[in-house]
């Protein structure tokens, strides 16, 4: 099983400012879109991997909510499905639910 860290903003701060003398700010206006809409599609890719290894076949309402999701959906969709008995109980619209 692969291990997923939490990377926190400083640290991105740090690498994209050695990674071009313009810095941090020409990166995030000409690739933020980019590197946003990737980091989603990962996020959502791994939590179906987890939830279809876990509860088994994902329905299709559940695979375009994970597409859908916010930042903040992620984050207590990924706590959520390492304690849930069920796939509901991951998807449930009430945080801790």
């Amino acid at each position: 099983m692969a291990v997923v860290a939490k990377v926190e903003p400083e640290e991105i701060h740090e690498v994209m400012e050695k990674l071009t003398p313009v810095g941090e700010e020409a990166i995030r206006t000409r690739y933020g879109p980019l590197v946003q809409r990737v980091f989603a599609e990962a996020q959502s890719r791994i939590l179906l991997e987890l939830c279809t290894l876990e509860f088994g076949e994902v329905p299709e309402s559940l695979s375009a909510r994970l597409e859908a999701g916010t930042d903040a959906d992620f984050e207590r969709w990924m706590e959520r499905v390492l304690f849930a008995d069920t796939l509901e109980q991951v998807f449930a619209d009430a945080p801790g639910a």
